[in-house]
């Protein structure tokens, strides 16, 4: 499988099978609607919001039907090629600066408690950032991307938490066999920078994108990521070290094509604006002209 290790380009056919693994709070939103957009609703069947049994369901379809998929994405961990044995698989996933990954989901789910049972918690708990982070150390949540990259302990097949302890004698060779399991990782940081070398990578001509279920900034979340960052490091040792090295691989991946690329994503941010406005103008309007440009381009 041609990674994010080499520039080998990946010519897409009917043998391959896109699968993002999408983490929460990784910008999953935007590239799900990419990917949306990309393939047609028969080749990408619906996952979620009960993932187990989305799992369950495509466990249990026939060959043909399986064979009609060519996309798969949702809170999915690695480990769903082992319904497809006869497929190319191609995973995809972005991975994010661990603070700031708990940062957002404590926020996320402190303004909308009624999605706590989510979690295992009851609808309208009360959270701290302290109770919050000891909960979910307590059903095994820490290290959290490192996961669902890895599918520790065949977790495709039991998905709810909580989970057990991971334990690896060589963290480095995890990280190593995550990175070539998958065709690219790209970081939020980074994400558009991700989004072209993804293009690259599978020979795709566009990545036009509006953002989605993207929370604003705010000085309550600088200050809680100051004040939790250094226990969130300590609790997450492998998301840190998963973290540094994809973002050192993106960087030099990133580096490695010089002014060409820095040009091309002067373009694309260009042409991304233009989107945006164009699609703005579509949902205030519904103008039946603009609705190919903003749902194909």
């Amino acid at each position: 499988m041609a990674t994010l290790q080499d520039d080998a380009q990946i010519a897409l056919t009917a043998e391959d099978l896109v699968v993002f693994t999408h983490i929460p709070k990784t910008a999953g939103m935007t590239f799900k609607k990419l990917l949306d957009r990309r393939f047609p609703a028969p080749q990408r069947p619906k996952i979620g919001p009960d993932y187990q049994a989305s799992v369950d369901r495509i466990k249990s379809l026939s060959d043909e039907a399986k064979a009609q998929i060519r996309c798969l994405s949702g809170h999915l961990p690695y480990g769903i090629h082992k319904f497809f044995p006869q497929r190319r698989m191609q995973y995809v996933a972005f991975v994010r600066d661990p603070v700031d990954r708990v940062v957002s989901e404590f926020f996320f789910f402190a303004k909308q408690p009624q999605l706590l049972q989510l979690i295992g918690l009851e609808v309208g708990t009360k959270l701290t950032p302290q109770a919050y982070l000891e909960y979910q150390a307590s059903i095994g949540m820490m290290d959290f991307q490192t996961r669902i990259l890895c599918g520790y302990d065949n977790m495709i097949e039991s998905m709810l938490p909580p989970y057990p302890e991971m334990k690896f004698e060589d963290t480095n060779a995890l990280i190593n066999n995550i990175v070539d399991s998958y065709a690219l990782i790209g970081t939020v940081e980074r994400f558009d920078e991700s989004l072209l070398l993804i293009n690259e990578k599978f020979n795709w001509n566009n990545a036009c994108y509006v953002s989605r279920n993207v929370a604003a900034r705010s000085n309550k979340k600088a200050e809680l990521r100051q004040a939790i960052a250094d226990e969130v490091r300590r609790l997450n040792p492998l998301d840190c070290q998963l973290y540094a090295s994809i973002k050192k691989l993106i960087d030099d991946n990133i580096e490695s094509r010089g002014q060409p690329f820095k040009e091309k994503l002067d373009r694309f941010h260009s042409k991304n604006r233009r989107y945006s406005k164009l699609w703005r103008v579509y949902r205030a309007t519904g103008l039946r002209r603009l609705k190919r440009l903003v749902t194909r381009n």
